[in-house]
């Protein structure tokens, strides 16, 4: 007779592969978009045609605003990726676990 895995090892499994497997795309997708966003958050304007570098010009206010808005809600996304998301199928596996009756929880 084959045995249904548990829903504790199917949630444990589920959690560390959400975690394990997106954890390097993931940091590494963020990072890259945050660093190159740095620019535009401090404001600095590249002319390549003229070969300047502007810090706070006139250009750059709107776009600052932009990037900045960006780049933090970059910041909580890759928050909610790897720690709430993990953290709320577990959550979600003792609730389940606490209302199951003893006998089905040994089972």
């Amino acid at each position: 007779m084959s045995q249904k895995p548990s829903l504790s090892k199917t949630t444990k499994s589920v959690s560390k592969a959400v975690t394990g497997y997106s954890l390097r795309p993931v940091i590494l997708t963020s990072v890259t978009t945050a660093l190159g966003l740095m620019p535009m958050v401090i404001g600095l304007n590249l002319n390549f045609f003229t070969r300047e570098i502007v810090y706070g010009a006139p250009s750059t206010q709107w776009w600052t605003e932009l990037s900045s808005a960006i780049a933090g809600g970059l910041v909580i996304a890759t928050v909610l990726t790897l720690v709430v998301t993990p953290a709320m199928l577990m959550l979600g596996e003792k609730r389940v676990k606490r209302s199951l009756p003893a006998e089905a929880v040994l089972a």
